[in-house]
């Protein structure tokens, strides 16, 4: 494994490097999953909604602490090695700036909402959980722009497990969501201390005017796309709870948390190749930014596909299995929000990071927001949770949509070969969809889901693997 890590091979690196990160983010999204089911089981479905409601609140405010601080420190640093140390300086000060900014709107804003006062209460304790979890980012970031992503991958597992036994803890003593927040609280502390002692160990902190002009200008741009990518991941929960109440935000996050817990994958992929491409040049290597699309493309088509498809077909069965009869409600809104697995599959918007296109990106960021905003307010007028999950499904094929014109229309990429690879997958999801009514619906659904998945994987060896594939998995592998 070291041996692949130090490799001198840009494939084999950024493979493995990849392989390691979307390893250790499963493993997190499974533990944090196992806890929002362990929460969900033990508290009713009007307690479970309060928590639901008030940690999408704090969420919501905990992005305005990360306005592009993470993503503009690996740039900076790539691209201005010999201020390290500013560098970083700068990225902790910021943070800490916006921190105290941040949870005084949210304090400021709950005067104006119509939570109950122990929601309200509960919302200030994880309000301060979630600008914690904003410094642990911070120091991952740190580790993986010097591509030690072992380093943030094994923080990142032991926090999550951490706050697992926590949360077992306080189930088993049958404690409240007090409990769970402030024990949430503490492991947050416990683990920005560790990786605080970690980083400033090896770092001189250093605070120059030259370093902050470098800085500032880029986080700008950095931060606008951040702030509307993170709000999209939790604008509709607050919306539900607000239009609908928090019951309706209940039933909306378990449907909901299936389609965020696969933001990983895109955002993995950012995390390796972002270190990586940010260091070359499209002008003098055009062809590593369209080989990047088109493999990530089909990547990105065939899994997504098939997850969405598992969605939708075995939504009643997976909500009852996870969640319990009480949540049924919830297995129509994840079959609709199993549409929106393809278009939040895209590196149209990542291909614009890679370009340095980061006031493109943040424009087009802002106008899906306000496109989710305005659509989640309409819908869930007429549709309750229905209707937030399908603003989902607009507000990202308004971004892709988007991204891809643009970047075709200046010419840095086409999409002749993408535009191919969705029509082969949109055809095998097809054909794999009536073979299962055909020959599969009424097995028990864990019994079906292999041979779904096997007919999926056969259709797509025979109609989109090539001889690039096995020239690229050598060339990865070669030592």
């Amino acid at each position: 494994m070291l041996k692949y890590l130090n490799s001198k091979n840009n494939k084999t690196r950024v493979f493995i490097n990849t392989v390691l990160v979307v390893s250790e983010t499963i493993l997190d999204k499974l533990l944090f999953f196992t806890i929002n089911v362990i929460l969900a089981r033990y508290f009713s479905k009007e307690l479970f909604g309060e928590y639901t409601s008030a940690l999408a609140y704090a969420t919501f405010f905990s992005i305005f602490c990360d306005i592009g601080i993470n993503g503009t420190l690996i740039r900076c640093i790539r691209k201005d090695g010999s201020h390290v140390n500013e560098h970083i300086t700068n990225a902790l000060l910021i943070k800490t700036i916006l921190v105290v900014l941040s949870y005084s709107a949210l304090c400021i804003t709950l005067f104006f909402v119509n939570y109950n006062r122990s929601t309200i209460y509960l919302i200030l304790i994880l309000g301060l959980v979630r600008i914690g979890n904003e410094y642990l980012k911070v120091f991952y970031s740190i580790f993986n722009t010097f591509e030690r992503f072992l380093i943030s991958s094994v923080s990142n597992t032991l926090f999550a497990l951490t706050f697992l036994s926590v949360t077992i803890a306080v189930v088993s003593l049958q404690g409240n969501y007090y409990h769970v927040a402030w024990s949430r609280l503490g492991s947050v502390v416990l683990f920005i201390l560790i990786l605080a002692f970690i980083v400033l160990k090896k770092t001189e902190l250093k605070l120059t005017v030259e370093s902050i002009k470098i800085f500032l200008p880029q986080m700008l741009y950095f931060g606008l796309t951040t702030v509307f990518y993170n709000a999209n991941k939790s604008i509709n929960t607050v919306l539900i709870s607000l239009l609908s109440g928090t019951l309706f935000a209940g039933y909306f996050n378990n449907a909901f948390i299936f389609f965020t817990s696969v933001f990983f994958i895109p955002g993995n992929i950012s995390r390796v190749l972002m270190p990586h491409l940010m260091k070359e040049s499209f002008d003098e290597n055009p062809n590593k930014f369209q080989f990047t699309l088109d493999f990530y493309t089909r990547l990105y088509s065939v899994i997504s596909f098939l997850i969405g498809l598992i969605l939708f077909l075995y939504a009643e069965d997976i909500i009852l299995l996870v969640y319990g009869e009480k949540y049924l409600p919830s297995a129509s809104v994840l079959k609709v929000l199993a549409f929106a697995i393809p278009p939040l599959f895209s590196i149209n918007t990542l291909m614009l990071t890679f370009l340095d296109l980061q006031k493109t990106r943040s424009l087009f960021e802002g106008i899906a927001f306000f496109v989710n905003v305005i659509t989640t307010i309409i819908l869930v007028y007429f549709f309750k949770t229905e209707g937030a999950a399908l603003a989902v499904i607009v507000t990202y094929i308004v971004l892709n949509t988007l991204s891809g014109f643009y970047l075709a229309k200046q010419k840095y990429v086409h999409f002749k070969n993408a535009y191919m690879v969705y029509v082969k997958t949109i055809v095998i999801t097809g054909i794999t969809t009536v073979l299962y009514y055909l020959l599969l619906r009424d097995l028990i659904f864990y019994i079906s889901l292999i041979p779904l998945i096997v007919i999926y994987g056969i259709f797509v060896i025979l109609f989109m693997a090539n001889r690039n594939d096995i020239r690229i998995i050598k060339e990865i592998f070669k030592s």
